[in-house]
């Protein structure tokens, strides 16, 4: 988890209806059927501007992402339709917002932001009106995932002494740290039962993927390669029985599956989220280059999107079919 820079982004901002227009004018939202090392990927790309969107999260109901774009010199969450339509920008200026994710009743976005000097959670409606600060920590709060039931966001802090996992009602109220597995990803995800983390700790020294039992405070690890390579970005298939990853332990950044126990591993998408390093839009790095790669499985559990870094750096939007991947 190295890179983090606790400042905020100086860069001066575009009014955001010029913004909006220039995206819209540039921004080919189509979806393209291409061949990502064999695998059938639809990739919403960006051209002709030097703008990354990254982090994209399906909507309860599988008809829009949200998702994060630095294309204003700092980072924004925005929205679009599954088909490319509607467009829309949620967040607007000078401070830094990331990391979003939906309520289950799609009403919501909770997301990190620094708009107070420091990385605290907060939540909004999806037009970014009704902001809501749910954290006020003088450090780091980030990466909120709300719980499937509603009742909880799980989300990543450095209250403690390591970077660990932390478990708060979704009113930001009843704040618990969880079993002290140090993370080593910005990234956790709930079972769809609600009790479960899959978290990610290099405490053993890789980086391997966890379970942390939200009610009796246990943990388990769940992959256990016997290099250092890493496994990371967990998502739980919307019926609980899998966990999709991603691992580096081929030599690239690869998309994986696995049992929710551990068990029956399997790569489904070969080196599809590039090899390249993300180029930035921003002033200074707000944190590694890994934060903005993200997986995220659609309710029906036929997709996967994730974050691709195309060939001249620059992050995009893209769904692997894991339907087709898995027969």
């Amino acid at each position: 988890m190295k890179g983090f820079e606790a400042g905020r982004s100086k860069s001066s901002r575009v009014k955001g209806g010029k913004i909006l227009s220039v995206f819209l004018t540039f921004l080919t939202f189509q979806l393209l059927l291409a061949g990502c090392a064999g695998n059938q990927v639809t990739v919403m790309p960006i051209r002709a501007i030097p703008a990354n969107a990254v982090h994209p999260v399906w909507s309860p109901d599988g008809k829009s992402l949200a998702f994060e774009s630095d294309l204003a010199g700092n980072w924004d969450i925005w929205t679009v339709n599954r088909d490319g339509t509607g467009l829309k920008q949620i967040t607007h200026g000078s401070s830094n917002e990331r990391f979003p994710s939906w309520s289950p009743d799609g009403t919501r976005l909770a997301y990190a932001s620094d708009r107070s000097g420091n990385w605290d959670i907060w939540s909004m409606k999806l037009d970014g009106t009704d902001n809501r600060q749910l954290t006020n920590y003088n450090g780091l709060d980030i990466a909120p995932v709300w719980s499937p039931d509603g009742k909880r966001i799980a989300f990543v802090s450095s209250r403690s002494m390591d970077v660990l996992v932390w478990v708060m009602d979704a009113d930001g109220g009843n704040v618990q740290g969880m079993p002290n597995i140090r993370c080593g990803d910005w990234v956790s995800a709930w079972s769809p039962d609600a009790r479960s983390v899959a978290a990610v700790s290099s405490m053993r020294g890789k980086s391997d993927i966890w379970l942390i039992d939200t009610q009796d405070r246990t943990i388990k690890q769940l992959t256990q390669k016997t290099d250092t390579r890493r496994d990371f970005l967990p998502a739980w298939s919307p019926d609980g029985t899998r966990i999709a990853f991603v691992s580096e332990r081929s030599g690239h950044r690869d998309i994986w599956i696995m049992d929710h126990d551990g068990n029956n591993e399997r790569r489904i998408g070969k080196n599809v989220l590039g090899t390249r390093e993300l180029k930035y839009n921003v002033d200074k790095q707000v944190f590694d280059g890994l934060s903005f790669l993200y997986l995220s499985w659609s309710p029906d559990g036929r997709d996967l999107a994730f974050t691709h870094v195309n060939e001249e750096g620059r992050g995009e939007i893209a769904v692997l079919q894991v339907a087709q991947q898995m027969k």
